[in-house]
């Protein structure tokens, strides 16, 4: 929460250095962070960000992609591409912000220099929900602790619990304990999606599942399978034998299908593109990327 100059948020420094040792320029570069980049201070995180790399030579493009549109997760994460000025890009941007661009970005990065709305098509809707990749065999707590977590549940939230485990005879809600008037209460999502996956770092990082089975109850963490499969690994993936260190891995990682689709609709096709007419050939490297 310190910015892009502090200690633990500042390798974009290190990266940019590393990026000037280079006897070649990356052609394409890409960077991934969290919204705070384009939210906290205004967007001044992000300006630097964005004026480093155009001083650099690079036209300069961020978007927001969140990975609820490929997996059951709400994942909202920033992507900023970015493609030396001399290379031809006019088949790959649009005239004006679109889906990728929230107004968070819009707002960060409008009137900068070399700045680039990079065009990408909007994926298939996803297929899965977080019901679809729960495994509902997993151990669940035992009842005095199921009955403790249920207790934490607020009375809002309890209601629409009962209305949902009603009408569907297997379905799951998802929940993170919160700190809310002095009062410790675990609240619950009720759109079939998980929230936010983070590394295992304190009692709030931890995301619960109230699982209903023909409107019995029951309660257990969300195991790492789980937390891989809401980064679209496949089940072949191996993990560690530590659960804390899984989730550390996969809330630490960015989701797959996410980076999948922006490598194979902008990526890839920019490490192909052309210097411009008005460009002045140089060497470069093809691709560098920094998470």
């Amino acid at each position: 929460m310190e910015g892009i100059k502090a200690s633990r948020s500042g390798m974009f420094w290190e990266w940019l250095r590393v990026i000037d040792e280079m006897e070649e320029q990356p052609k394409v570069i890409c960077l991934e962070n969290v919204v705070g980049l384009v939210a906290s201070n205004g967007g001044a995180h992000y300006r630097a960000l964005h004026e480093a790399l155009t001083t650099r030579g690079y036209r300069v493009g961020p978007m927001m992609l969140d990975a609820v549109n490929w997996l059951p997760q709400s994942r909202r994460r920033i992507f900023v591409v970015a493609i030396r000025a001399e290379f031809d890009i006019s088949e790959f941007t649009d005239s004006a912000p679109n889906w990728t661009h929230s107004p968070g970005v819009v707002k960060a990065a409008s009137g900068l220099k070399n700045l680039v709305w990079w065009s990408l098509p909007f994926p298939a809707a996803p297929v899965q929900g977080l019901s679809d990749i729960i495994e509902w065999n997993a151990p669940c707590f035992d009842s005095d602790r199921t009955k403790s977590l249920l207790e934490l549940i607020p009375d809002h939230h309890r209601r629409l619990l009962n209305q949902h485990a009603a009408v569907m005879k297997r379905v799951v809600f998802p929940g993170y304990r919160r700190t809310r008037s002095g009062k410790q209460v675990l609240e619950l999502r009720f759109d079939n999606l998980s929230g936010c996956l983070r590394t295992a770092e304190g009692g709030s990082s931890k995301q619960f599942l109230i699982l209903a089975d023909h409107q019995q109850f029951s309660a257990r963490l969300l195991t790492p399978r789980e937390a891989a499969r809401l980064m679209g690994a496949p089940d072949s993936y191996q993990l560690s034998q530590s659960d804390n260190d899984s989730y550390s891995a996969m809330g630490d990682a960015v989701a797959v299908p996410v980076v999948q689709h922006l490598a194979r609709h902008l990526l890839v096709p920019l490490t192909n593109a052309k210097i411009s007419e008005n460009g002045s050939p140089r060497r470069t490297a093809n691709f560098c990327l920094q998470s």
